[in-house]
């Protein structure tokens, strides 16, 4: 019908959802602190091709920055101690002080049904693209031939450091922080899909629904900031507050039947 087509040309996102990087930050960092100490350190062996390296490494507090100009959410975080280097048979016990810059798209999905995130939106840890970016890393310790510090500062250590998390992040050893969106009531778990986009010092997310009811999709380009002076702030499309009230309604059904009522309309 003429309204149907009307929607589609004019379609929006159902709900949208826009996140200061700073309260992002606070979760990363709260989740850091809350978790425990062998959550802190990263021993995993990153051996291969002959090349023994195993690392004892103190992670520091984490950081996360919004990145416009690449819609990427920049993570970084100061890694300390000592890693072992084995080559030819012999062992290199070498000291090292340097921070990891992880990179991860804005690729999010809905929490799972019955679990606390169930009315929160995640970041999609099966096809979230994590890259770690730069391994800025200094050698402390005295007499390391420059070949072993070499392969401690360089890319061999980033990039089997950024397999191993990829892998961590993937089978859900490494949590990554959620968004709580359950102010929108039943929409986050009832929308279809969910997208996200990089502002500088915001990320901001879009919720899709595609039902026989709705058409509510909208293009993760056209996000834009409206938080104005707030941390967090949300908007629903005027075709999407049956599914906000989609609860209140059943309950006042609920209600209404309990008292041998009769509920003649609802709007």
């Amino acid at each position: 019908d003429l309204h149907r087509v009307a929607r589609t040309v004019f379609s929006r996102f159902a709900a949208a959802i826009t996140v200061r990087e700073h309260v992002l930050r606070s979760a990363l960092q709260a989740g850091y602190a809350n978790g425990s100490d062998s959550g802190k350190r990263f021993t995993e062996d990153l051996s291969a091709g002959g090349i023994g390296v195993e690392p004892n490494l103190f992670l520091g507090q984490p950081d996360l920055n919004c990145e416009g100009a690449t819609n990427l959410l920049v993570a970084t975080s100061p890694m300390w101690g000592r890693v072992t280097v084995t080559v030819n048979g012999t062992a290199h016990v070498v000291d090292t002080a340097g921070e990891m810059e992880l990179t991860l798209t804005p690729t999010l999905k809905k929490g799972i049904k019955d679990t606390p995130t169930e009315k929160s939106v995640v970041l999609d840890q099966v096809n979230i693209i994590i890259n770690a970016r730069r391994w800025t890393a200094t050698v402390t310790s005295a007499a390391t031939p420059p070949d072993i510090a070499a392969l401690v500062t360089g890319d061999v250590f980033r990039s089997r450091f950024e397999h191993t998390f990829r892998q961590g992040v993937f089978i859900g050893r490494i949590t990554l922080p959620s968004i709580d969106a359950s102010f929108f009531g039943p929409l986050v778990q009832k929308s279809t899909s969910i997208d996200g986009r990089v502002r500088n010092g915001v990320l901001l997310i879009g919720l899709n629904c595609d039902d026989a009811d709705h058409e509510l999709i909208g293009n993760p380009e056209s996000l834009q900031d409206f938080a104005q002076s707030n941390d967090v702030a949300g908007s629903i499309h005027t075709d999407a507050v049956d599914i906000l009230l989609d609860d209140l309604h059943t309950r006042l059904v609920e209600g209404v039947e309990h008292a041998n009522a009769t509920l003649d309309s609802f709007s």
